[in-house]
């Protein structure tokens, strides 16, 4: 039926063919052998049962769009140099802030590339140029830290006003 197949609609749903077929019987309802067909009631309740499943499934996403927030639409992009990136991972990685410490860089590289929607670079080489820097090894943490400083400094001193 779902197919829009006919080829069985004259055994099924004929009054002609209900003697050769079973008149299913089913409680509550009556059925008259003058009226109905042998499966117009089986297939009337496959259809409801469809139509109840569409239902609750139209609601239950409903439910669920509702918890949801839908007004946001923006992607988190990482707009840094890969260096910064590398230096991060690593120091959070030698921290174990990522899975207390038992998950590899390339793991960790992975997540990130796939979550921040950005090509993959060569983390390990980006990670040894990082040790043979001349200046600081740690040049974004370096940073970082300052820029966090000043940026703290700087509300303290509006509060205060």
């Amino acid at each position: 039926m779902e197919r829009n197949l006919t080829n069985f609609d004259k055994t099924y749903f004929t009054r002609k063919n209900v003697n050769n077929g079973l008149l299913v019987k089913s409680y509550p309802y009556f059925k008259d052998p003058v009226f109905n067909t042998s499966h117009d009631g089986i297939w009337a309740r496959i259809r409801a049962m469809g139509l109840l499943v569409n239902y609750l499934k139209n609601r239950l996403d409903g439910i669920n769009q509702k918890g949801s927030n839908k007004s946001k639409t923006y992607r988190l992009v990482w707009t840094g140099p890969y260096t910064a990136l590398v230096e991060l991972l690593y120091g959070c990685h030698s921290l174990g802030y990522f899975n207390n410490g038992n998950i590899s860089m390339h793991q960790i590289f992975e997540e990130f590339s796939d979550f921040l929607e950005m090509k993959k670079g060569n983390y390990s080489r980006t990670y040894h140029e990082i040790k043979s820097r001349k200046t600081s090894r740690i040049k974004f943490f370096t940073e970082a830290g300052q820029r966090l400083l000043k940026k703290m400094d700087d509300e303290d001193k509006f509060d205060l006003n």
